[in-house]
């Protein structure tokens, strides 16, 4: 956050493990919002537990209108289309400004 210096955006934290299961995860939680607060970004913890069906996942994309999507831990990266597609191969490294 500080090399991107973000105006606006959201930060959006999402857990597969229940805060419950982890002591250091409430710690890790309070240190994310302090950055997401700093940089006046809208801060959400999701907790998923499970993986999304590309229906549910391209849904989403666009309800949120991304500017960019990334596809990332995914065997279906070849289902995405489009030029606002970023796709990394493995050990590549991709500069987001």
């Amino acid at each position: 956050l500080i090399d991107i210096q973000p105006k606006s955006g959201d930060c959006i934290h999402s857990m597969s493990e229940p805060f419950e299961e982890d002591p250091l995860s409430q710690i890790s939680d309070d240190v994310l919002r302090r950055w997401a607060k700093k940089f006046n970004l809208n801060y959400h913890q999701l907790h998923a537990s499970g993986h999304a069906s590309m229906a549910e996942i391209f849904s989403f994309i666009e309800q949120i209108n991304a500017e960019y999507v990334m596809p990332v831990h995914t065997t279906g990266a070849d289902l995405f289309k489009g030029d606002n597609i970023i796709k990394a191969r493995r050990g590549e490294k991709i500069e987001i400004k």
